[in-house]
């Protein structure tokens, strides 16, 4: 798995460095400059957070009537999921960038 670099170093950010992060910024730990997501690293976090969580619980919730005893282990697991896979898609810049 592919994970961001830092857009003044080159820093390879490790998984537990980027997987929480506030107002889409972090420092780089190397160089510390203040590091942005760019538009396009916002709108693959978002879309692949609503396929991850979103198309697997909507046939569980609706179409087979789960019970709440399967619905929330699923839950965390699929969050789990797409904590593990969301630093694959990051990229950094060195402005914060508009969402639109």
């Amino acid at each position: 798995m592919k994970l961001p670099k830092c857009w003044s170093c080159g820093y390879e950010f490790k998984w537990a460095e980027v997987l929480f992060f506030f107002d889409g910024k972090i420092k780089c730990p190397a160089c510390r400059e203040k590091q942005f997501l760019t538009t396009q690293s916002r709108w693959r976090t978002g879309v692949l957070s609503s396929l991850v969580m979103g198309g697997p619980l909507f046939p569980i919730i609706f179409i087979f009537n789960t019970p709440l005893s399967i619905f929330l282990p699923a839950l965390v697991i699929l969050f789990l999921i797409n904590m593990a896979v969301q630093p694959a898609v990051l990229e950094f810049t060195d402005t914060k960038q508009p969402v639109v």
